[in-house]
């Protein structure tokens, strides 16, 4: 990440619709909005230390101090809800090939976007943000959503909460299967040879109809 944010300055690039750029930390309320409007639009972050400059270039001044990480949730905690994850990282550049961050210190909040909590709203009125409310990221600003924008953020709710569940992966499935075949008899030949005759051969079966499953939605995984 360190290295991503020092070639990201040095291309020069200008903001983004997923990315904002700071010369200080907002007013609190500010910050606020902007982490719901990432929250609600996709993942995002604001990079404070770094002005930028009417020609879209990046005046990189750094920090004098670093914030404390603490401090600052708790000044936004009464805006955003508990749901909205989003955590803040300190960077410091002692040596660099790039010469304008060499000696100088960013900050950087990142916010996770999850699409089946969206849209999420405020909490509380403030001086840049208002109670119940959904912000939204659009022309790289944090602004509230109008009623279309409203609109695609519950569909897109719709769609991820439609979507077979992807939390368990692959290894899940790969032990769960090995689990299955220590329920078989202790010989898997002789499993399939003499479970006909065997006292629990209506569990084997249905064991190894299981097995079978297990193996298919593995199959699907793997090709996916």
């Amino acid at each position: 990440m360190r290295d991503k944010l020092r070639e990201l300055l040095r291309r020069q690039s200008g903001e983004y619709n997923f990315m904002d750029f700071k010369e200080a930390w907002p007013e609190k309320t500010d910050l606020a909005r902007h982490i719901l409007a990432f929250a609600n639009t996709g993942s995002g972050c604001v990079i404070v230390g770094v002005a930028e400059r009417e020609d879209k270039t990046f005046d990189v001044r750094g920090l004098e101090g670093l914030e404390d990480k603490t401090s600052l949730k708790d000044a936004v905690k009464k805006y955003v809800p508990n749901e909205v994850l989003f955590e803040i990282h300190d960077f410091e550049y002692t040596e660099s090939e790039y010469n304008s961050i060499k000696g100088k210190r960013f900050q950087a909040l990142l916010v996770v976007h999850d699409p089946k909590q969206i849209p999420i709203l405020s909490l509380a009125e403030g001086t840049s943000i208002k109670r119940n409310k959904i912000y939204i990221r659009a022309n790289n600003n944090s602004t509230e959503a109008d009623h279309q924008q409203v609109q695609g953020l519950i569909a897109k709710r719709l769609a991820a909460e439609a979507r077979p569940p992807t939390s368990r992966d692959l290894a899940d499935h790969i032990a769960e299967l090995e689990a299955l075949y220590e329920k078989t008899l202790p010989d898997i030949g002789l499993n399939l040879m003499f479970a006909p005759f065997h006292h629990k051969a209506e569990f084997y079966r249905f064991i190894r109809q299981l097995i079978a499953k297990k193996q298919a939605r593995i199959n699907q995984l793997v090709e996916q």
